[in-house]
């Protein structure tokens, strides 16, 4: 049964590493290129499913019919994602990323073409296997999907009852961000995400106190909880302490959502769910692959060595 879906963009990433990331005009060496799976909502629904275990999770979006969307099918079925609400687009192209990588501290630029995802429209949600998924559901994270899609998910999901984690990056209109942040459960933004929403301004200000939680994601630095109740901080990990260094940080944002949401469907408080999820960060950014996130018995293991090493703050 789905507890967890992740509705949002699919892509097929190719990663350049490199020395540093060249200035604009500047030609640059390339030390290793990567082709792998990725897209934010299906790097959310993988985490998921590496925590809660086969079926438990779900992608929500679309690919084209092409070679990497039968490609991104085969990768979903490998890690135990439900693909009943992933809906193929005839004459659409699957999508794409294209990401920099610096070797030290793992910095990156991407470019992406969210292909298929960005056609999706209301009409869709009538589609069979999509729906199903959304009766099962518990836990739904919106992430980056065209408007009317984003707006119709959120609805029926609220109606519904349903858990609703937004977490729609910055390609999406901050004013609708701040009209549907009522119907959400958690917002869930980075620190740049926060000023693209906020303006410069207060969150509170920005959102006329309507809504529930927000997590703010400081990186290395963990996370920041606001809720009608005040003000939380989780630490974050210092790898240096465990005798790991930064190899990617691709991911890293989405191995966080992945296990926070899991961690939240099984049950735990907001505080331990982040704490879990600040660790799947950390644990993704040692990885060079974008689906870096761990297994719940990796990322158990991995807690118990930071608290070892004293790792966290």
């Amino acid at each position: 049964m789905v507890l967890v879906a992740a509705a949002g963009a699919i892509n097929w990433d190719v990663t350049l590493f490199v020395e540093r990331i060249p200035c604009r005009g500047e030609e640059a060496g390339v030390i290793r290129i990567s082709e792998v799976p990725g897209g934010k909502a299906a790097n959310v629904a993988v985490a998921a499913a590496r925590i809660l275990g086969a079926g438990s999770s779900a992608i929500i979006g679309a690919i084209g019919d092409d070679y990497i969307g039968r490609r991104q099918i085969l990768e979903f079925e490998r890690e135990g994602v439900d693909v009943r609400g992933l809906l193929t687009l005839r004459g659409e192209g699957s999508g794409r990323a294209f990401v920099i990588v610096e070797r030290d501290g793992g910095e990156n630029v991407i470019f992406s073409y969210h292909g298929a995802v960005s056609k999706l429209g209301r009409m869709h949600l009538e589609e069979e296997g999509l729906r199903a998924v959304l009766d099962e559901l518990k836990v739904l994270v919106i992430m980056d999907v065209p408007p009317e899609f984003l707006e119709g998910l959120m609805e029926e999901a609220d109606e519904a009852g349903k858990t609703i984690i937004l977490a729609p990056g910055v390609r999406t209109d901050p004013i609708l961000i701040r009209r549907l942040a009522v119907l959400s459960d958690y917002l869930i933004i980075n620190e740049h995400e926060l000023i693209v929403l906020t303006g410069g301004g207060s969150l509170e200000a920005a959102l006329g106190g309507r809504y529930t939680k927000v997590v703010v994601t400081l990186g290395a630095d963990g996370a920041i909880l606001k809720g009608s109740e005040g003000e939380l901080r989780v630490p974050g990990v210092r790898l240096d302490s465990m005798g790991l260094r930064v190899e990617n940080t691709v991911g890293c944002g989405d191995a966080f959502i992945g296990v926070f949401s899991s961690y939240k469907v099984m049950g735990y408080e907001d505080e331990l769910a982040i704490r879990m999820a600040n660790l799947a960060g950390a644990f993704k950014a040692t990885r060079m692959e974008t689906r870096g996130s761990p297994t719940r018995a990796e990322l158990e293991e991995f807690e118990r060595k930071a608290v070892e090493e004293g790792a966290f703050g």
